[in-house]
């Protein structure tokens, strides 16, 4: 199965992350607009510098509510159906498009911004782009990076018990849990057997355990430094 034809993870559909999503978003988008007033409108608005910053933070939270919609309706529509890399990008172009479409309404209707509509327009699609892809961005490295983290935890959780005694064998039920131990000394035929059979299957559980742990802390260790090169280049750029 391609990468088109699979569905997002399932982090990025969680409850609890959602809400995480919604919250940084609105965060990164209040203090991105009213630190860099990409907007322009302090430029032709005569107004203080606290009302200017309740006016911007009104607009802000407003047009978030876009997000806070779209999410609660991916979260209901995901547990119906999976959603795929593609559709989840249409989704997002279309949180983009909406939210450009309200700030546009805002800023002409309410605010009265001399400015033509497409021009207004045109700025308000590169100023949501910013908005929400950047965020987003960080969130779904973030999101990752604590997703392999449990699933590490997992893998060593479940990790076979170690023989602690050279003369006992240990036997396994079909939940892995520990069963009995039998002594070398005591075993009969049948028994030593059965425990070469176990000792074998178990040091092939722990090989493929082993692997798989090594490739989980290689995938952990990538998206931490993708993470850290990320951070380091956005405060370059700021």
């Amino acid at each position: 199965m391609t990468i088109i034809e699979r569905s997002i993870p399932g982090y990025l559909t969680e409850k609890s992350n959602i809400i995480r999503h919604i919250l940084f978003t609105a965060l990164f988008a209040l203090v991105f607009i009213n630190i860099y007033s990409p907007f322009g409108v302090n430029t032709w608005l005569q107004v203080s510098d606290l009302m200017l910053l309740f006016y911007s933070s009104l607009l802000i939270l407003t047009g978030v509510l876009v997000v806070v919609i779209s999410r609660i309706l991916m979260y209901h529509y995901c547990k119906k159906r999976g959603l795929s890399y593609p559709g989840y990008l249409v989704w997002v172009a279309g949180e983009i498009f909406l939210m450009a479409v309200v700030y546009t309404i805002l800023i002409k209707a309410v605010v009265d911004d001399p400015r033509d509509y497409m021009e207004v327009f045109r700025k308000s699609v590169i100023v949501t782009s910013l908005v929400l892809l950047l965020p987003y961005s960080i969130l779904w490295l973030y999101f990752a990076l604590r997703d392999r983290n449990f699933q590490l935890q997992s893998l060593i959780e479940k990790a076979p018990e170690p023989v602690t005694s050279p003369k006992m064998i240990p036997f396994y039920d079909e939940n892995e849990k520990l069963n009995h131990l039998v002594r070398l000394t005591n075993a009969t035929p049948e028994q030593v057997s059965l425990m070469s059979k176990s000792v074998l299957d178990q040091s092939k559980e722990i090989n493929i355990l082993q692997d798989k742990l090594k490739r989980a802390y290689e995938d952990h260790q990538r998206l931490h430094d993708q993470v850290n090169e990320w951070i380091s280049k956005f405060g370059e750029q700021k």
